[in-house]
């Protein structure tokens, strides 16, 4: 279970002000999520690498933890030209965004 409160505690924020940063997280992770999709259908590596890269920085400057790594994983294998690797990463993060927006 995700403790928003002591999240927002860790970045000096209120919990309701975390709360809205992280409805905002899930609805633009989730358009990323869908650009990663297009991505990986294109072959295009550089595009996924960008999409995990923007996905890793904004789970991880907020704290979550699993998505990050999920993301670090994909922008990892992405540089390395490691696409097919990358097959079930949007399934994934959306698993994880979504048990996320279960918790709100």
């Amino acid at each position: 279970m995700t403790d928003f409160k002591q999240l927002a505690g860790d970045l000096g924020l209120e919990t309701a002000d975390f709360l809205e940063l992280t409805a905002l997280f899930i609805q633009t992770t989730m358009r990323d999520i869908e650009g990663l999709e297009k991505a990986l259908e294109d072959q295009n590596a550089e595009a996924v690498k960008d999409i995990a890269h923007t996905i890793k920085g904004a789970a991880g400057n907020l704290g979550f933890k699993a998505i990050y790594i999920l993301a670090t994983v994909g922008e990892k294998n992405a540089s390395e030209g490691k696409l097919r690797v990358l097959a079930s990463l949007p399934a994934a993060l959306k698993k994880e965004v979504t048990t996320l927006q279960k918790a709100l």
